[in-house]
C-alpha cells in the first residue's frame, strides 16, 4: 500500500483518549476535558492545587506514550473498574479452581450467544447445562490428563445445574470479571470469648512481662498470670477468666518480632540494623569521590582453610600461624569501583598511626608492591580522594588522623555511628573476605596462590610473616580485583576503576607530589643544626636559608618533616618567619629512596663493612642495589603489615644502628702540577671550598688518580678495608716535615686540620690519614 500522500508529520499512530479515561502525565493525574480537531484537552484532578488544562495534539500523545512520560488508564471511571479497584484480590492471584470456573462460564456464554456461529442453540435448562458440562469436562481431561496439571479433580469440580446458574449470574453482574467467582465464605472461626476490660488489662500486664530484659519465656509469663489469679481467689477476690497457653502465646506474638527482640535485647542498634531494610546509602559518580575506611579482625587460620592453603602448609608453619592467629585488616576502599586503595595487616590494636598509614597508601603508587609480591596484575588505584568516610573508632577520631585527612581532602567526614549503611561497601568487603572467600576465587586464573606453581611443603616449611603478607596482597590484587562484582553490574573492580576514570562524571585527581606528600603524611621530629646541617639517619641536609638561620641562632632546635617515600628532601620550619622551607640532602641519588630502603641499606652496609668503617657514597649506592635485590618480600611486609615508621623509631634506629658509624662523600683533592701555572686572571669565588673543589678533573700523567678508591694518593695511604691499621715505618717517615720535624699524623703541613667526618662519634679511634706534600709547596 502506498503512503506517499501522507506527509512526515502525518506518519503517527493515533491513540484515543475518551471521557471515561484517566491519564498520568508529568507526575500528575489528568482527566478528559474536551476534544478539538487535532488533539485533546486534559484537566488536572488534584484538589490541593488549582485546576489546570493541558492541550495535547494526537502526534504529541503518540510521542509521549512512546517515551513513557504519558500513561492512559482506559475505562477508569466505569462502574466495573470502580468495583474492581475495591477488590483486594488480583487476577494473577486467582486460585486454579476459580480460573476453571471462569473458563467454564465464559465458554457457556459464548455458546449461548452463538459467538462462533455453530448454529447450536444452548439454553439454561438443566439438560442443556448438564450436556455442556459433560462435554467441557471431557475436553479438559483430554487436554490435561488425570488432574489437569493443576492438582484439581475435574469430576469433583463439576457443579450442579443449579449451582452453575448461580455462577453465571455472579459472573454477569460482576462485569464478566473472573474475580467475581471467588468464594464468599469466610471459613471456620473460633468461638468468641468476651473478656471484661479488667480481665484484658490483667492479661496485658503479664504479656508485657515477656518484653523485658529478664528474658522470661512465654510459658513462665503465663504461669505467673495463673499464680496471681490464684492469689486473688485466696484473698477473697473474684476469679478472672484466663486464656489458654496457646491463646496467651498468640497474644504475645501480636507484638511483632521487632518489638519483642528490641525490648529484650541489650544492644538496641543491633536489632535496628537487623530489621530495618538497607537504605540507599551515599551514591557516588566517579572513582575516589568517597573512600570508605574501616578495620576488621580476621582469623588467618580460617582464611587459609577456606582457600585450601592450610592443608599444604608445613606443621611448623601452621603452628606459627596459630600462635599469631588473630590479625587486624585496615582497608581503604573506593566506593565507586569497590577497589582496595589501601591495605594494612596489623597484629596489634589499630591506632591512629595505622589509620594514617592506610590513608597514605591511597596516595602511593602500589604497582611496585604488587610486582614485589609476585602478582601478574597491576595495582593502579591511587590518587587524591574527595571525601573520607570512617566510623568513630579510636584511630579515626584521633587528631593525627584528622589532620592528615583534612590536609589530604580538605575535609574529613565521619558519618553517624551505628549506621553501617553509610559505609556499606567496606562492610560488604569484609563479609566477602570472611564468609565467601573460597567461592569468590574458585574458577579464576589464580584459584590458589600456593598451587599456582608446584608447591613443596618442606621447601616452604620456614614461611615467614613477609611471605604471608605477599600471599594476602596476591589474593587481593589478582583475585578480588579481577572477580566480577554484582554491585558493579558484572564488571570487576579493576575494570570499573579504568572505566570510571575515563567515562564517569568527573576526572580523578592524581597522587600528590613528593613535597605535598611530605606535608600531609610526613614524619614530624625535632633536630638541631649541626656543623654540616641537619642530620637524619647519617644524611645531612643544608641550604642557604638554613645557614642564615644558624647564624642567627646557632643551637636552634627546629621542627622537621620527613617523607618516608623520598629521602632527598626534608621540610624545616623557620622559627622566626613561622614558615616551612624545603631543604635538600647534600648527597645525590636519593630521589625515590624510601625511608625503609635507607634503613635497610644502613643495616646491610654495617654487616658487610663493619661497625667502625667509614661509609662513603659509593658503598652506600652499592648497598642500595644489594638491598633492593635481597629484600623484596620484606619491602612488601613493610608496606603492608607495618603501621608506618614514627619519629621515635627513627631515633631508636639511629642510637642502635649508626651511633658508631659515619657517612660522607669522598674528598676530591687536587694535588696540582708544578709544570702548570694558573693564569693571573683566574679568581676563586668565596663560596667555593678550596679544599673540596667541585667538577671533573683530568688525570695528570705520572700521578695517581685521586678519584679511584684503590689509589693511595686519594687517601694518603695504601688502600685497605681496616680503618684502625697501625702506622708503618714508611708512614712515620712520610709524617716528618721537610725540615725533619715531626708532625701530627693525619694533619698536613701548614694545612687545615683533618675533617671532623674522619673521627668517630663516640670516641672511636681516628682513622689514619697521611697527606703527601711537595717541598716547594
Amino acid at each position: 500500500m502506498q503512503t506517499s500522500f501522507l506527509t512526515k508529520d502525518d506518519r503517527f499512530t493515533r491513540y484515543g483518549i475518551g471521557p471515561n479515561d484517566r491519564c498520568r502525565y508529568l507526575g500528575r493525574l489528568w482527566d478528559y476535558s474536551t476534544e478539538f480537531e487535532n488533539g485533546v484537552v486534559l484537566r488536572s484532578v488534584e484538589t490541593d492545587r488549582p485546576v489546570e488544562f493541558e492541550p495535547l495534539e494526537w502526534r504529541d500523545v503518540t510521542r509521549k506514550l512512546e517515551i513513557g512520560v504519558l500513561e492512559i488508564l482506559y475505562d477508569y471511571h466505569t462502574e466495573r473498574n470502580a468495583i474492581l479497584r475495591l477488590q483486594e484480590a488480583k487476577i494473577f492471584e486467582l486460585p486454579p479452581r476459580v480460573i476453571l470456573r471462569a473458563r467454564m462460564v465464559s465458554e457457556f456464554l459464548a455458546a449461548e450467544f452463538d459467538v462462533y456461529d455453530t448454529g447450536v442453540k444452548v439454553s439454561r435448562s438443566d439438560a442443556c447445562i448438564a450436556k455442556f458440562l459433560a462435554v467441557f469436562i471431557a475436553q479438559c481431561e483430554e487436554q490435561e490428563p488425570e488432574k489437569g496439571g493443576n492438582g484439581l479433580n475435574l469430576k469433583r469440580e463439576k457443579p450442579s445445574p443449579r449451582q452453575f446458574r448461580r455462577l453465571l449470574k455472579r459472573f454477569e453482574l460482576g462485569g464478566l470479571d473472573p474475580r467475581s467467582l471467588l468464594p464468599r465464605y469466610q471459613g471456620r472461626t473460633a468461638p468468641s470469648i468476651t473478656y471484661t476490660p479488667d480481665e484484658l488489662a490483667f492479661h496485658q500486664k503479664h504479656a508485657e512481662m515477656y518484653l523485658t530484659k529478664d528474658k522470661l519465656t512465654m510459658k513462665a509469663c503465663w504461669e505467673e498470670m495463673v499464680g496471681q489469679n490464684l492469689k486473688r481467689v485466696k484473698a477473697g477476690e473474684a476469679s478472672l477468666n484466663l486464656p489458654s497457653l496457646r491463646s496467651f502465646q498468640r497474644m504475645i506474638n501480636e507484638y511483632g518480632d521487632f518489638r519483642k527482640e528490641f525490648a529484650r535485647s541489650e544492644n538496641k542498634h543491633r536489632v535496628m540494623r537487623k530489621f530495618i531494610i538497607a537504605q540507599k546509602g551515599l551514591q557516588v559518580k566517579r572513582p575516589l569521590q568517597i573512600i570508605e575506611m574501616d578495620e576488621h579482625e580476621m582469623d588467618l587460620v580460617r582464611l587459609l582453610n577456606r582457600n585450601g592453603i592450610w592443608r599444604f602448609l608445613h606443621p611448623d608453619v601452621q603452628k606459627r600461624i596459630e600462635d599469631r592467629r588473630r590479625a587486624w585488616m585496615s582497608v581503604a576502599l573506593d566506593a565507586w569501583s569497590r577497589s582496595v586503595c589501601g591495605l594494612k595487616i596489623l597484629y596489634a590494636e589499630p591506632d591512629a598511626d595505622a589509620a594514617v598509614a592506610t590513608l597514605a597508601m591511597v596516595a602511593q603508587d602500589k604497582n611496585n608492591i604488587a610486582a614485589l609480591a609476585g602478582t601478574t596484575c597491576e595495582w593502579p588505584q591511587a590518587g587524591q580522594p574527595e571525601d573520607i568516610h570512617t566510623d568513630a573508632g579510636a584511630g579515626y577520631i584521633a587528631d593525627k588522623f584528622q589532620v592528615a585527612a583534612m590536609a589530604f581532602t580538605g575535609r574529613a567526614a565521619i558519618p553517624p555511628s551505628k549506621h553501617p549503611h553509610l559505609r556499606a561497601r567496606v562492610e560488604r568487603f569484609f563479609r566477602t573476605i570472611n564468609q565467601r572467600y573460597i567461592h569468590m576465587f574458585s574458577g579464576q586464573t589464580f584459584s590458589n596462590v600456593l598451587l599456582r606453581d608446584e608447591y613443596n611443603a618442606e621447601k616452604h616449611a620456614h614461611i615467614t610473616h613477609d611471605e604471608l603478607c605477599s600471599l594476602l596482597v596476591r589474593l587481593i590484587v589478582e583475585c578480588y580485583h579481577n572477580t566480577p562484582h554484582r554491585g558493579l553490574y558484572g564488571l570487576t573492580p579493576l575494570e570499573a576503576w579504568y572505566w570510571g576514570s575515563q567515562y564517569a562524571d568527573g576526572a580523578v585527581k592524581g597522587p600528590p607530589g613528593p613535597d605535598r606528600y611530605r606535608e600531609i603524611f610526613g614524619i614530624t621530629d625535632t633536630r638541631k643544626i649541626g656543623n654540616k646541617g641537619i642530620q637524619v639517619l647519617n644524611l645531612f641536609y643544608r641550604s642557604d636559608e638554613l645557614q642564615a638561620l644558624r647564624k642567627r641562632w646557632q643551637n636552634a632546635e627546629l621542627t622537621i618533616r620527613i617523607n618516608d617515600q623520598d629521602m632527598s628532601k626534608i621540610s624545616v620550619k623557620n622559627l622566626y618567619t613561622n614558615k616551612w622551607m624545603d631543604v635538600g640532602c647534600t648527597d645525590d641519588g636519593l630521589e625515590g629512596v624510601s625511608l625503609f630502603e635507607w634503613m635497610e641499606n644502613i643495616r646491610h652496609v654495617k654487616r658487610k663493612f663493619g661497625r667502625m668503617a667509614m661509609w662513603y657514597q659509593d658503598k652506600m649506592r652499592i648497598g642500595l642495589v644489594d638491598v633492593r635485590e635481597a629484600s623484596r618480600q620484606s619491602k612488601v611486609a613493610a608496606k603492608i603489615s607495618t603501621p608506618g615508621v614514627t619519629a621515635r623509631e627513627v631515633r631508636d634506629f639511629e642510637e642502635k644502628e649508626i651511633a658508631t658509624n659515619r657517612y660522607s662523600k669522598r674528598e676530591n683533592i687536587d694535588f696540582g702540577d708544578p709544570a702548570l701555572v694558573a693564569p693571573a686572571d683566574v679568581s676563586v669565588s668565596s663560596d667555593e671550598d678550596p679544599f673540596n673543589p667541585q667538577g671533573v678533573f683530568e688525570p695528570i700523567p705520572g700521578l695517581p688518580d685521586p678519584t679511584r678508591p684503590e689509589s693511595p694518593a686519594s687517601l694518603g695511604r695504601k688502600s685497605t678495608t681496616r680503618s684502625d691499621r697501625e702506622p708503618t715505618q714508611a708512614d712515620l717517615g712520610a709524617a716528618l716535615s721537610p725540615d725533619g720535624e715531626a708532625r701530627e699524623i693525619g694533619k698536613p703541613v701548614d694545612g687545615p686540620a683533618v675533617d671532623e667526618a674522619s673521627t668517630t662519634r663516640r670516641g672511636g679511634r681516628r682513622p689514619l690519614r697521611i697527606e703527601s706534600t711537595r717541598k716547594d709547596d
